[in-house]
């Protein structure tokens, strides 16, 4: 009877010890084990075009700028302009979305939320650029992304919370379309090409203000010429940035048309039609009644409206077989 008490105790003893041994380990392993959070969440951008209605991207690039210690920046290329899914890591951010289909921009800048802007490209000359195209773009100075959802707040200062985690977005144009019309053309049977330089036009724009640059440029439009009979009448539409941040900016329309003869030029002071338009977004500029040249004019003819080798320009001799 002694033996079978003893061997008992000691197997309840021994089970008691086994226990506590697992509970302990049990109870360890769920003190000391991390928890893992995916590294990304997912959110989506979808972009309203209600403020640009008509417009036709072909793709858009997003750009979001660290807004604290710890987030960077990550960019996105995204086909269309319907927007799409991302997978971002939690964190602070200020986002910017531009078009990425012009081949008259360039962007710089583009490590800072605040410094990002586009530039008019030039091409022959430092202030001689190319169209800029139609330039849309949206921003957002704080992007909260978390596990739960998205906070943000746009430009206008609107906040926004979307447990779903969907940004929407309203891209707006930051370019201008000058409308550029020239009737009761005289000898335009004689034109080959034509061109209109605007000058004075801003040369870059800060994306996340909205504000025209200081500096200007001159912005190079091409004037098709189109049907059999040559029309008394040249138009062209081409975009271009708006009126430079300065005091008293002053636009000159340089009209350029090549002849068999040579290349002439004559300067139209339109500063008061850029600056009185209704839309800056949509600027008309009206030109009437110039004669184009059959041959070299003598120098100084009142009579003949256009000026050859104005502001540096040469006069190019051209021989047409």
């Amino acid at each position: 009877m002694y033996i079978y008490r003893s061997q008992l105790f000691r197997l309840v003893m021994l089970l008691s010890i086994t226990a506590a041994f697992f509970c302990m380990m049990v109870f360890s392993s769920c003190v000391h084990k991390d928890i893992e959070w995916p590294s990304t969440t997912h959110l989506s951008v979808e972009f309203d075009w209600g403020h640009a209605s008509g417009a036709e991207v072909d793709g858009m690039t997003l750009y979001f700028f660290p807004a604290d210690s710890h987030s960077k920046l990550w960019r996105f290329d995204i086909a269309g302009g319907k927007g799409g899914p991302l997978e971002l890591p939690p964190g602070h951010y200020s986002l910017i979305a531009v078009n990425n289909d012009l081949r008259g921009v360039t962007f710089s800048g583009t490590d800072s939320y605040s410094l990002l802007q586009a530039n008019a490209r030039p091409y022959a000359a430092d202030t001689l650029t190319l169209s800029t195209g139609m330039l849309y773009a949206a921003s957002f100075p704080s992007v909260r992304v978390g596990y739960s959802g998205v906070d943000y707040t746009d430009s206008s200062g609107r906040n926004v919370t979307s447990p779903e985690g969907i940004i929407r977005a309203f891209p707006d144009s930051l370019a201008t379309v000058y409308h550029i019309r020239i009737d009761s053309v005289s000898g335009a049977e004689r034109i080959r090409s034509a061109r209109a330089v605007l000058c004075g036009v801003a040369a870059s724009v800060a994306i996340s203000s909205c504000a025209n640059s200081s500096a200007s440029c001159a912005a190079d439009f091409a004037i098709p010429l189109t049907g059999s009979v040559p029309s008394t009448t040249l138009t062209t539409s081409e975009a271009a940035f708006g009126v430079p941040d300065i005091p008293t900016p002053q636009f000159t329309l340089k009209i350029v048309v090549t002849t068999p003869h040579a290349v002439y030029e004559k300067n139209f002071d339109v500063t008061g039609q850029v600056l009185n338009s209704g839309n800056n977004r949509n600027v008309y500029i009206h030109i009437s009644g110039i004669n184009i040249p059959a041959a070299d004019p003598p120098s100084g003819d009142p009579d003949v409206g256009i000026n050859v080798g104005v502001d540096g320009w040469q006069v190019i001799e051209i021989t047409y077989s």
